[in-house]
């Protein structure tokens, strides 16, 4: 009798070899996916309001210089109010920093800044 298995009664041309291991790779993530977790939770941050939004002002010289965190809230818009009237500044500004003229504007009021992601908007208003 020959070496080898014998299935139904024949003879195998050679023995099977043992099974090989089996390896599993799990996925890992993307930089676009990595940063999608990223974005998702400013998003959440802001849609709860767990993390106010900055803007900062300086104004001199009928200029007003104002900076923001552009990273995560890419879009700026701009208003002047004194409660009766608003006066749209710039909208939809990106950058992270800007210098509007200031000059014609009344005195006194207070700035009404919108700060956008694209999604997710918050208000922060500001006394001059």
């Amino acid at each position: 009798m020959r070496s080898g298995l014998v299935f139904l009664g024949l003879a195998a041309a050679a023995p099977v070899a043992a099974a090989q291991p089996a390896y599993t790779i799990q996925p890992q993530p993307t930089l676009a996916q990595a940063q999608a977790r990223v974005s998702n939770a400013r998003q959440r941050a802001l849609a709860t309001g767990s993390s106010r939004a900055q803007v900062q002002v300086k104004e001199a010289g009928g200029k007003a210089t104002l900076r923001w965190d552009a990273e995560a809230t890419p879009f700026l818009s701009v208003t002047w109010t004194d409660g009766t009237r608003r006066l749209n500044l710039a909208q939809d500004l990106q950058g992270g920093e800007v210098t509007l003229d200031t000059q014609e504007l009344p005195t006194g009021g207070r700035f009404e800044f919108i700060v956008s992601d694209g999604l997710n908007a918050q208000r922060v208003e500001l006394s001059r």
